[in-house]
């Protein structure tokens, strides 16, 4: 059976924290029909913390946890996770209110804030054309001078982004927030497979087994994702691994070839160096490759034979 596991669900196990997919079964033939994507918020009721177990209420009806496939991040129940955004809205806060600062920086021309100090006090008249003047330097970018008049100086109430080291403070929350979704600082192919794809495709593989099998099945069956098209785009990785497995006698040519999508040259064999003995445990006999000798080791005569004509050759 093939189904699609898009990149909607990476989205919801990560901001929202649980995915839920019904399954829905032929009861005939307890066959599985088709896999329904949960779209909308569900309640839960009667909640045992000790078993886990709980009913799921959408619009009015009641369903079991077995009759979904779930996937939850962070959970503390087993019936809703918790998403990034809610394990992390501090930080989020912070680099939102940051955008923000440099949105009111750049819409200002870098101006800062600040308040202004006389010792006379001023005409309403005066302080009118004051106060549009300074609500023209913060609203037009091409007025950019205020004359104040004797008396006055402004004194300032904040910082620059020089000051307030926002460049470092940026770099910092950009490197925080690649950690929330496992996405190394400096971006590295192989690193990212591992950190970020990986735990995601592994929740998928988990919820598979542990709610599409029955219990029989789970002996001998199990899903697992086919991730060799991720590594095709590193060349050197890739060969790399098929120079190793060939030389571990793991796969022959054809199939690695096969997996690179070329025609198969027909070499359907297996290298064994001269230099190796290979040792069948089921009928207890070592065959030697460069002798072309095959002896019991259970068989003592036979050892003894045989070390004699080794002798005897050298």
């Amino acid at each position: 059976m093939e189904f699609n596991l898009n990149e909607r669900w990476y989205v919801i196990i990560m901001l929202d924290g649980s995915a839920y997919m019904y399954i829905n079964k032929r009861a005939k033939h307890y066959k599985i029909a088709a896999l329904l994507r949960l779209q909308q918020h569900f309640n839960c009721e009667k909640y045992a913390p000790i078993f886990k177990d709980y009913n799921i209420l959408i619009n009015g009806q009641k369903y079991k946890p077995f009759e979904f496939i779930k996937i939850l991040h962070s959970t503390k129940n087993g019936a809703k996770g918790v998403g990034i955004t809610e394990e992390n809205k501090e930080l989020l806060k912070i680099a939102y209110l940051t955008l923000k600062f440099e949105q009111s920086l750049v819409s200002t021309g870098g101006s800062k804030k600040g308040f202004i100090k006389t010792e006379k006090k001023i005409t309403k008249e005066a302080m009118d054309s004051l106060k549009r003047a300074w609500r023209e330097l913060y609203c037009n970018t091409e007025n950019n001078v205020i004359v104040l008049n004797d008396n006055l100086d402004f004194k300032e109430a904040s910082n620059t982004s020089t000051e307030m080291q926002l460049n470092e403070n940026k770099n910092s929350l950009n490197n925080s927030i690649l950690d929330i979704f496992g996405v190394p600082s400096e971006f590295n192919w192989e690193t990212f497979i591992k950190t970020a794809v990986m735990p995601i495709l592994t929740a998928m593989e988990c919820a598979l087994n542990r709610d599409l099998l029955l219990e029989k099945e789970k002996k001998s069956l199990y899903f697992a994702f086919d991730t060799k098209e991720i590594i095709k785009g590193d060349i050197k990785t890739r060969f790399e691994a098929y120079k190793t497995a060939l030389e571990s006698n793991l796969m022959q040519i054809d199939e690695c070839r096969y997996l690179e999508n070329l025609e198969p040259l027909g070499l359907d064999f297996i290298k064994l160096g001269l230099q190796d003995v290979l040792f069948n445990p089921k009928t207890k006999e070592v065959y030697t490759p460069n002798t072309n000798q095959t002896t019991n080791i259970e068989n003592k005569e036979q050892i003894t034979k045989n070390s004699e004509q080794w002798r005897n050759s050298k």
